[in-house]
């Protein structure tokens, strides 16, 4: 439930490093021009934080719930832990 929606804010973030990259060191886009835009057409709370990290948690917690259910779940052997385990994942 941690790490999902920490993995995603440092994804977003490497996307926008790679964005800059592209449009500024190769493509020649003046840098105050790229983050001007960036500024003015992302919205923090809006696209930022409804978009990426509230939909981060919340499939963190259907992963987490799907598997937690699975482990109750299962037969107390090997070959029912080893179904639950699949059932979990696919």
């Amino acid at each position: 439930i941690v790490s999902l929606p920490m993995l995603t804010v440092i994804f977003a973030a490497i996307g926008i490093i790679g964005g800059k990259m592209v449009g500024v060191d190769f493509l020649g886009a003046d840098e105050g021009s790229f983050w001007s835009g960036m500024q003015n057409t992302v919205r923090f709370g809006h696209d930022i934080f409804n978009g990426t990290i509230i939909k981060s948690i919340v499939f963190a917690l259907i992963c987490t719930w799907v598997a937690v259910y699975q482990g109750y779940a299962c037969d107390p052997t090997p070959e029912g832990i080893a179904t639950a385990m699949t059932r979990t994942v696919v």
